[in-house]
């Protein structure tokens, strides 16, 4: 086992804990409902999810065909950890998007 591979699987884990957290909150917002009205909510949310695919995934996957540190490291460096400072920061601005999002629900508990 190359330590690519265990890399490869906590990003899966960080990504899944993201993409749970973040479906919850926007299948439960009353903003995002409202939203939905518009004509426009089709074409953004598909614009943001390709860029979401395209821009954030690959990262995750780096260290696998990489195999070794010595090989994925200066290509995460170089990427300036962006899928880290992305889905590990969704510690701290994720409380922000909940507050923004959740703000007219009337009841803001989220599972």
């Amino acid at each position: 086992w190359h330590s690519g591979y265990y890399l490869t699987f906590f990003n899966e884990f960080i990504v899944m804990n993201f993409e749970r957290e973040f479906s919850s909150i926007w299948s439960k917002s009353a903003k995002v409902v409202r939203w939905k009205e518009y004509p426009a909510y089709h074409t953004i949310t598909t614009i943001l999810g390709w860029s979401y695919v395209h821009f954030f995934l690959p990262h995750c996957f780096l260290p696998f065909p990489l195999l070794f540190a010595s090989r994925y490291m200066p290509v995460y460096t170089s990427l300036l950890y962006t899928h880290y400072l992305f889905f590990l920061g969704w510690l701290v601005w994720g409380q922000v998007v909940r507050a923004w999002l959740m703000g007219e629900n009337t009841d803001t508990r989220v599972q």
